[in-house]
Order: structure tokens, then C-alpha cells, then sequence
């Protein structure tokens, strides 16, 4: 599939003037940020520039968008902030802090939240000013149903942002700002987009990396509706989810390249828990339109299960271990390792401590069988897909709850004869404890599994068989695996 792509331009034309002696404001464009300028088309999006070092007088701006360049091009968004004359900022009075439909989390100079003048529907007046950044709201199509007139200044019907090459031009009005401009070109249209979630650190690196790598798109831009500084952050989620699913899948009527069936997708399965973005908003796109089987869509996983492991092996030396993206074949679950140790009652299923010191071994391959000594415990770490699904609406547009899912893993372990001396049905459900010190851990992986295994019958080779189950108890069609344990005398 040819995917959509354009040569992109970012031109920062600034005039710079000094505040009254103070620090030297200059006007940029910092999101959309250079890396991130494919948007999927009716994107919402940002336009936010910083000031480094403070601007106590900044000023008006308008924001304008022409499809096409500026002076050949058409404008098709102008946007503008209606700053205080006396302070150049923004004020207080013009947001709408006890806004209805969103969630505060330390910020309240946010570009979706200005009401005055002409209300919080209004789209024209969504720009706003402080000391530390200017920031503006465009809005693309993909939310025009949601507190929104989605109508120009004069009132017309504002036209959705299609496929195509856009450049945003944002221009000072007023105060230091006055005179300056800043240009950065975007392109609307089919994106690739490489997701999962970016905690840890150690995976949001190697997500990054596999990213550049093969040049898809990743997300770290702000959607509307997820506007954040210094660690605080409000949140829209009927405006922020509706934008970051389509970049998933844009089932929206009306885009020409951008849809349902030439959705591409790459998804990291790591750390997945059921409430989260990951889950609901991108995976429940997938699910919901129809692309988990898709050739279109590539799971991956780490080779060895997780990004890095350093642990204890047997001699008492510290081993540490890199891992590697590794692309799932034709069975939704994977065996990624086997860790052996002696017995531990402090342990068990699906609760797995990064930082566990107890003496082990490793086998990251366990086609040639596994080999444990008496008594000794072998913990199997895997990892499944997201499988055909139905779907019903979360709370929020473009929120989806996932039916079904390969939910539980049984196991049948037969002795040399072929009987069955032990069969046990396990859940998939991983918890990862990544600070001893903290009783918490990121997230319980719902696609990721641990399960704890002793062979109790004395010595011999048996054969442990898997199969994964759904959320009904049926077997999933394609996950049956098998392994050999030899149990040492």
C-alpha cells in the first residue's frame, strides 16, 4: 500500500523584540512539532509555542490555516486571542473554569476553555496567552458535533480539513509580539501509526526507536482536549479520544484517502491494562472496525518478553538481558521465557517484581524443552494478541469496551505415557512490581500472563500442552503450543 506522504516544511520567520528590557520574546511553532505534521485527515490539532524565558508582555495572535501556501493557498481557519490591553495576557475572566465536560488537573490556561467573547461553542476565540505559551485549538471535522457552532466569524459552516497540504501561519498582533510570524506546513491524510504505551521509560525508548526506524508515526504532540504544562493537564476526553482513535482507524464519513479499510497500524503489546488509552481508544478501534486480523496490522511483542531483565543466575552473578522487538506469527500467543528457580511460597501467579534478586535461570527458547531439578518451580511468561471481538461505546465518543479477549491459559501435563498427571486453567493477568518499595505497580497487563508451574510426579520428560481460552472458557483457535520438562533425578 503506497502510503501518503509529503515533504514537509517548518519556517520560523521571527522578529525579535526586547519586553521592556527583560527577556527577548520570539513567536514559534512548536506543536505541531516537527516530527509530528501527518495528521489523519479531519484531525483537530493544536497550535502551541513556548517562550523559554518567560514573556511578560506577549500580546494578541492570530492564528490562520490555508489549505495549500499563503498567498496561493486558501484560508480555511483564523483563529485569534483576545488578550487583556492593559497586561497582554489572556485573562482569567475569559475562561470558562467551571466547564462541564472536562477534567482539571493543575491547568487552566487552556485553549478549549475560552469563552469570551462569543461563548465556549465559538470556535474563532480558542486561542490564549500567558507568560510561558501561546496556545490555540484548530478544529478539523473530527469533533464539530461536540460544543462547538463549528461556524467561521461570519457564521458559515466552517469545511472539514481533508486530505491535502495545509501551512499554519501565526502572526503577533500586539505588545512584544507585535510583527511577528512563524509558518510550519502540515499534511492531512493516511497515517502509519505506531503505538503502545510509553511507560516505562526502557519501552517508550525502544518504542521510539522501532518507530523512527522504520519511519511511522508516533504520538507525543498533545490531542485536543489533552492539553498539559509543567506536568499539569486538563482533559477533554470527548475531544481527545475522538482524535487519537482516528488515527487508528478514521471511520468519520467524507475523508478521501484516510479510512477504515486503508488503516495501518503497528501495535507494541506491552503493558496493556484495560482501562487504559492503549486498550480502549486505540486497540478498541482495531477491534471495533473490523482489523485485528487485518494484514494491516502488525502486533508485536518483545523477544524476551520485556524491554531489559536483569536478574541473579545461579552462580549468584548479575545477568542482564536486552530486548528486541519480535513480530507475532501466526499464533495470537507466544511463550517469550521460562524462568527456573527453587520453589518460592513469597510468589505465584501473574505478579512479576522487576527487581527480584532470588537465584534463576533463563530459557528463552523452549522448543528444545526446559530442564528443572526436584522441587524446582518454572514460571512461563507469554504474551497474546487482541482477537475478533464485539464492542460496546464507552462513556466517551470513540471509547470502546473490548467483549472478549484471550482471557485464561489451561494447562495439560502429560507424563512419558501421554497421561495427564495435572491440569490447571490460569488467568492472563500480569502485574509488574517495578519499585519493591512502592506497593503498586504500573498497570496489570491484560494481554500479558506469568503462570507458575512444579512438577510433582518425580523424574522424567513430560510434555506440558497450552491452549489459550477466551473470556467464555472456548479455545482460541491457533494458540495451542507444547513444550518438554525434563525433571532431573
Amino acid at each position: 500500500m503506497k502510503i501518503f506522504r509529503i515533504l514537509l516544511l517548518s519556517v520560523v520567520l521571527p522578529l525579535l523584540f526586547s519586553c521592556g528590557g527583560g527577556s527577548i520574546v520570539m513567536l514559534t511553532i512548536d506543536q505541531p512539532s516537527d516530527s509530528e505534521l501527518d495528521l489523519a485527515e479531519k484531525r483537530d490539532f493544536y497550535v502551541i509555542g513556548y517562550f523559554p524565558d518567560g514573556a511578560s508582555r506577549p500580546g494578541d495572535i492570530m492564528i490562520q490555516v490555508y489549505r495549500g501556501a499563503p498567498g496561493s493557498g486558501t484560508l480555511v481557519r483564523e483563529i485569534r486571542s483576545h488578550v487583556d490591553t492593559a497586561t497582554c495576557l489572556t485573562p482569567l475572566s475569559s475562561i470558562d473554569v467551571d466547564y462541564p465536560n472536562g477534567s482539571n488537573f493543575g491547568v487552566t490556561m487552556v485553549p478549549d476553555l475560552v469563552k469570551e467573547p462569543g461563548g465556549i461553542e465559538d470556535p474563532n476565540n480558542k486561542v490564549v496567552v500567558t507568560e510561558d505559551y501561546y496556545a490555540g485549538v484548530i478544529l478539523g471535522g473530527a469533533t464539530k458535533d461536540f460544543d462547538t457552532t463549528y461556524t467561521d466569524s461570519d457564521g458559515m459552516p466552517l469545511a472539514d480539513l481533508t486530505e491535502g497540504t495545509y501551512t499554519i501561519v501565526v502572526t503577533g498582533l500586539s505588545c512584544d509580539l507585535a510583527g511577528q510570524t512563524a509558518t510550519k506546513q502540515i499534511s492531512m491524510g493516511l497515517t502509519h501509526a505506531s503505538l503502545g504505551r510509553f511507560s516505562p521509560e526502557s519501552s517508550k525508548q525502544k518504542l521510539i526507536e522501532f518507530t523512527e526506524a522504520n519511519g511511522y508515526r508516533i504520538y507525543f504532540d498533545y490531542f485536543p482536549g489533552y492539553f498539559g504544562f509543567e506536568g499539569n493537564l486538563y482533559e477533554i476526553k470527548d475531544r481527545w479520544m475522538p482524535n487519537n482513535s482516528i488515527e487508528v482507524a478514521n471511520d468519520l464519513a467524507g475523508t478521501v484517502v484516510d479510512t477504515v479499510a486503508a488503516a495501518v497500524n503497528d501495535l507494541l503489546v506491552y503493558n496493556v491494562r484495560d482501562t487504559s488509552a492503549t486498550n480502549t481508544v486505540e486497540i478498541g478501534a482495531l477491534v471495533h472496525n473490523g482489523l485485528v486480523e487485518s494484514a494491516n496490522t502488525v502486533f508485536h511483542h518483545y523477544d524476551i518478553g520485556e524491554p531489559e531483565i536483569t536478574y541473579v543466575d545461579e552462580g549468584g552473578q548479575s545477568v542482564s538481558l536486552d530486548g528486541q522487538y519480535a513480530t507475532f506469527g501466526a499464533s495470537p500467543l507466544v511463550i517469550t521465557r521460562v524462568e527456573i528457580q527453587a520453589a518460592d511460597a513469597s510468589t505465584g501467579d501473574n505478579l512479576y517484581n522487576t527487581g527480584d534478586t532470588t537465584p534463576k535461570e533463563l530459557d528463552l527458547d523452549v522448543a528444545d524443552g526446559v530442564t528443572v531439578g526436584p522441587g524446582e518451580e518454572f514460571n512461563v511468561f507469554g504474551v497474546v494478541t487482541p482477537i475478533p471481538s464485539e464492542t460496546s461505546p464507552g462513556e466517551h465518543d470513540h471509547e470502546y469496551m473490548i467483549a472478549n479477549r484471550i482471557a485464561q491459559v489451561r494447562y495439560d501435563i502429560r507424563d512419558g505415557g501421554g497421561t495427564i498427571v495435572d491440569t490447571q486453567t490460569k488467568e492472563v493477568d500480569l502485574a509488574r512490581i517495578y519499585d519493591p518499595t512502592d506497593p503498586t505497580w504500573l498497570s496489570n497487563s491484560i494481554y500479558e500472563f506469568m503462570h507458575e508451574l512444579t512438577i510433582e510426579s518425580g523424574a522424567g520428560v513430560y510434555t506440558v500442552e497450552l491452549v489459550g481460552l477466551d473470556a467464555d472458557g472456548a479455545e482460541v483457535g491457533g494458540t495451542a503450543q507444547s513444550f518438554t520438562v525434563t525433571v532431573t533425578g
